[in-house]
């Protein structure tokens, strides 16, 4: 799920799952977004406006953080949720890439592999 602007990267996710994901970016409403994550097992989301509502409707959640620091914009009373690299640079809050000296390495490092790993450890 995603904005209009995520469409591509949906389409790209969904061809590389092997048919286990719809790519839904663009087709939904913030109500049925709503619906959806209440509805979920699980939400996998970076620090946006999913993540605060998966938290508020405490679902279980993986929240991938870069740039942004986790106290600051973090799932309120859901920051253990929260999976973000130690590094030096971050917070940053430097979100375009062509703006960040270090390659954006605070997600870029965060490998699928880590992800999976998260995401079965909080599965009920």
């Amino acid at each position: 799920m995603g904005g209009a602007s995520d469409i591509a990267r949906g389409d790209e996710a969904a061809q590389s799952s092997d048919g286990h994901a719809i790519n839904l970016c663009g087709k939904t409403t913030l109500r049925q977004l709503a619906a959806m994550i209440d509805g979920a097992a699980l939400v996998v989301t970076a620090d946006s406006t999913p993540m605060h509502m998966a938290a508020a409707h405490d679902v279980p959640l993986v929240a991938l953080f870069g740039p942004t620091s986790l106290v600051r914009t973090g799932p309120f009373g859901h920051l253990d949720d929260v999976l973000r690299l130690d590094l030096e640079c971050a917070p940053c809050y430097l979100r375009k890439l062509r703006q960040c000296p270090h390659q954006h390495r605070c997600m870029a490092d965060l490998t699928v592999d880590r992800v999976f790993a998260e995401v079965v450890a909080r599965l009920p």
